[in-house]
């Protein structure tokens, strides 16, 4: 008998454990996609900001010239 309840007592926790898990995933995933498409956008911020920066330097040393 005490075979049969801890197999019960193993089996919900297995089942509670499993759904914290794909939840917890789900929600990980979700914010794990966010902050790389945040991380993304700054990115193509930086690399524009640092273009327009260049740019105005060579047009300065062109005007020198």
């Amino acid at each position: 008998m005490w075979f049969y309840e801890g197999y019960f007592i193993y089996f919900v926790f297995l089942l509670i454990f499993r759904t914290f898990v794909i939840v917890l995933d789900i929600r990980y995933l979700e914010l794990s996609s966010l902050f790389t498409s945040i991380i993304q956008v700054l990115n193509e911020l930086k690399r524009g900001i640092l273009n327009t920066v260049v740019c105005s330097m060579y047009k300065l040393i062109l005007e020198t010239i």
